[in-house]
């Protein structure tokens, strides 16, 4: 398992390049300048990175099972890497809160908690220890969300699909 320690990569920049990105920073709604420095790699890598270099996927549709299993895998590597920000932002959602039924919801939702960050300067406290949250922070919770809401729709397709083989 990789550790934030093994992750961690030490720069110096120039200084118009610091305050550049000193400048960009909130208005991309990152909280950390480590934050916003890593998602401009990480984009720079993906459209840089020939796609050749990703492992060749068979072209056949995969099936309910196997997008499940898929799903299943990115939202547990999400929840690993996001733990703490996700339960910051879970701690911010009332008790008496509907459930999320849709992806319109879902959006009103991480509208309404985005808002209540605005108003905390992106920070939530969890057992006295406070977290700062950014918007790609809130993005990750949102597309958990959407995993969420699409495994349990394929989970109920192969229910009602295996209710009618029965029959």
């Amino acid at each position: 398992m990789t550790t934030q320690a093994d992750r961690r990569v030490y720069v110096t920049f120039s200084l118009a390049t610091k305050k550049w990105l000193d400048e960009h920073q909130s208005k991309e709604g990152f909280s950390s300048l480590s934050g916003f420095i890593a998602s401009i790699v990480d984009q720079h890598v993906k459209t840089e990175t020939p796609d050749s270099v990703e492992p060749e996927q068979e072209h056949r549709p995969m099936t309910p099972e196997e997008e499940i299993d898929k799903i299943g895998e990115e939202m547990g590597q999400l929840n690993v890497e996001y733990d703490e920000k996700f339960q910051a932002i879970r701690s911010m959602i009332p008790k008496d809160a509907p459930k999320v039924q849709t992806a319109e919801d879902l959006k009103k939702r991480t509208e309404f908690i985005w808002k209540q960050l605005l108003d905390k300067n992106c920070f939530v406290r969890v057992r006295n220890k406070p977290v700062a949250i950014s918007r790609n922070d809130l993005k990750c919770f949102e597309k958990l969300g959407t995993y969420h809401l699409k495994k349990k729709e394929l989970t109920n397709n192969l229910s009602i699909a295996a209710v009618a083989e029965t029959q």
